[in-house]
């Protein structure tokens, strides 16, 4: 088969399998995490779509038993809030935190899996995150200090 023939077969195939008129869903992801594990508030920047999301949002965590809890995001300028519910495990197999210095004793950061569900969401945020997406996140933990990021590179799945 010729590329120009194999090229005409794969854009049959993928006018075939996506309705006229349908645009694939976009999923909201945050590129930063600032909060602190030991206390109750996380703040999430950089989302996208900002359009629907206002770009930001500041969380309120409770903690739940064992490895899990609630979040509930107030997005920016209106734009409504998202309740999910998560679990985390701790990596220990590779973990890619690294380390930090805190007041010169160099301390290893913990390495957080994160995954959830969507159990509530309302406003124009809701377009992008409907009850019951999946959320991920992988997150850096400071040993010493407890405060929290996004491990280098990844996003915060919505």
């Amino acid at each position: 088969m010729t590329t120009a023939a194999a090229l005409a077969v794969t854009a049959t195939l993928l006018t075939v399998s996506v309705p006229a008129g349908a645009a694939p869903r976009v999923k909201a992801t945050c590129a930063v995490l600032t909060g602190n594990a030991g206390k109750t508030t996380d703040k999430l920047s950089s989302c996208t779509p900002a359009a629907d999301n206002g770009g930001n949002a500041a969380g309120v965590t409770k903690a739940g038993k064992g490895t899990t809890g609630t979040v509930t995001l107030k997005w920016a300028g209106n734009h409504g809030t998202t309740t999910l519910t998560y679990s985390y495990k701790i990596v220990t197999t590779n973990p890619k935190c690294g380390t930090s210095v805190v007041k010169g004793k160099k301390t290893n950061n913990i390495e957080v899996t994160e995954t959830g569900t969507v159990t509530a969401s309302t406003g124009t945020a809701a377009k992008d995150i409907k009850v019951g997406d999946a959320t991920s996140a992988t997150v850096c933990v400071n040993a010493a200090t407890s405060a929290e990021s996004l491990l280098k590179g990844t996003k915060f799945v919505l």
